[in-house]
């Protein structure tokens, strides 16, 4: 069994495990327009023009029938549902 993590950028050049907590000066700045944008509107309308994205996204990644995807709060399901539909197993 396979499992997919992604994340933000690596902890350390030996590694391919990313933290969070390591952000660039950039990230961060991104962080701050999305979080602008979040709260000017609803999410719902937001998210609606995020679907194509997310189908752009998950084209690239080969889910296997027993690839397992964890989405925490990722928004209304725009990559956990078609993970889903295409035999991952979402949690």
């Amino acid at each position: 069994m396979r499992t997919l993590w992604l994340k933000s950028q690596p902890t350390s050049e030996a590694s391919d495990v990313y933290s969070m907590s390591e952000l660039t000066p950039e990230i961060e700045a991104l962080k701050e327009r999305l979080k602008t944008t979040w709260n000017t509107g609803d999410y719902g309308i937001v998210a609606k023009g995020l679907e194509s994205s997310a189908a752009e996204f998950l084209s690239r990644i080969p889910f296997s029938q027993d690839a397992r995807v964890l989405d925490l709060a990722c928004g209304t399901g725009q990559i956990a549902f078609p993970a889903a539909r295409s035999g991952a197993k979402v949690i």
